[in-house]
């Protein structure tokens, strides 16, 4: 009798912390949101698919859009509202994986962007929302900070 009343108050006991934890805990920014312009030798491309894809533990999304007739694509933030770790006091360090892709005309991918977050904070990857400009004909990408 006493270790099925113990039971039960566990589980009450990390139920309530994991509820009261992920009530408070806000949505987890697994990628924030994000904007950028692609060029080629400085003339815009409309129309080439940009692709993200995010990653961490248990977590894989992939995100697909075009750039319009100025060569821009956004990216939405990607947030999940809790998970399990919420519930359970498990320790570990968060890491979540994204890049960037543009597929060219002949279909092969250029990477244009890579990150690592540590943490699930908006904006975590640069400090500010994520801003890029990349030319395809040098292969450059350059990040700049993006107004709120």
């Amino acid at each position: 009798m006493s270790i099925i009343l113990f039971c039960m108050a566990a589980i009450i006991i990390l139920s309530t912390c994991g509820w009261a934890a992920a009530k408070n805990s806000g949505p987890r920014v697994y990628a924030s949101r994000a904007k950028g312009t692609v060029t080629r030798n400085s003339e815009p491309q409309p129309g080439m698919i940009v692709t993200r894809r995010v990653s961490s533990l248990g977590y894989d999304r992939v995100q697909k859009t075009r750039t319009d007739w100025d060569g821009v694509f956004r990216f939405p933030e990607l947030t999940e509202r809790y998970d399990l770790t919420d519930f359970l006091p498990l320790p570990g360090e968060v890491r979540v994986d994204q890049t960037i892709q543009v597929e060219n005309e002949d279909g092969s991918r250029s990477g244009i962007w890579t990150a690592h977050k540590r943490d699930f904070e908006r904006n975590s990857e640069l400090g500010y929302p994520i801003k890029l400009l990349c030319d395809l004909g040098d292969g450059k990408c350059r990040e700049e900070a993006l107004a709120t």
